[in-house]
């Protein structure tokens, strides 16, 4: 677990948020631990750590690649412009808590957005992530 924790600080980038980089580095290392468990053997290609309204918080650098970004560009812009087939909208926040709760055991079909106008098949889980400052949601990515 500390491994994880560990990689989860370096392997990302983060946005300005309530909680500090470490609470949301462990946040996702202990999320995608537990959902690796979860689900077996599912090889996790990356995370998205997204506030309520759906801005981008934390972005794993292997997500970032395949937008053909850095993960401080993804950072602070809302998810639908990674991920344009994610129904998660500011204006829906809780639409958003709904859609994550009933969508967080299995995973959905989904395309990252490239810089250059393409399309990388993905798919996704959702999870409601608790913290004692707020409620924020993390995206599971795995390759197709």
């Amino acid at each position: 677990m500390k491994q994880a924790v560990r990689a989860a600080e370096h392997g990302s980038a983060e946005a300005g948020s309530s909680a500090s980089g470490k609470d949301i580095a462990v946040i996702c290392a202990v999320a995608s631990a537990s959902t690796s468990a979860a689900h077996g053997a599912r090889a996790i290609l990356g995370t998205i750590l997204l506030d309520m309204r759906g801005a981008i918080l934390r972005c794993s650098n292997a997500i970032a690649e395949l937008a053909q970004r850095l993960p401080n560009e993804v950072c602070g812009i809302p998810v639908k412009a990674l991920l344009p087939s994610l129904p998660l909208h500011a204006s829906t926040m809780g639409y958003n808590l709904a859609y994550a709760s009933f969508h967080s055991t299995r995973p959905l079909p989904m395309r990252i957005a490239a810089r250059d106008g393409g399309m990388v098949a993905v798919r996704g889980s959702v999870r409601v992530v608790k913290t004692d400052r707020n409620i924020q949601f993390l995206l599971e990515l795995e390759r197709v």
